[in-house]
């Protein structure tokens, strides 16, 4: 299992958890991976800045601990070079 340090919850995330919070239900549609950098501030960004792959979310879990697991399905099937996963974004709606 992959581990990364260092992420930011954007301010649209925020607010879509704000949402979640007060009722509305929260859908999370997809993952992405890329090998983009930026100096841009992480939080107000609402795309990975090169995206590699669009991966399917496969499950989300509750671990009773105060987290909760999202599991995906990733695979190099369709790439035809490799890179280094240098960025990962999950992208959710509200009702």
């Amino acid at each position: 299992m992959a581990k990364f340090n260092g992420y930011v919850i954007t301010e649209a995330g925020r607010n879509l958890i704000a949402k979640g919070l007060t009722g509305d239900a929260i859908t999370f549609t997809k993952m992405q991976i890329g090998d983009g950098t930026t100096t841009n501030d992480g939080r107000t960004m609402t795309e990975l800045v090169n995206v590699k792959a669009t991966l399917p979310i496969i499950g989300l879990s509750n671990t009773g601990t105060g987290i909760a697991e999202l599991r995906f399905l990733i695979s190099n099937s369709a790439l035809t070079t490799g890179f280094y996963i240098k960025e990962v974004g999950v992208f959710a709606k509200g009702s």
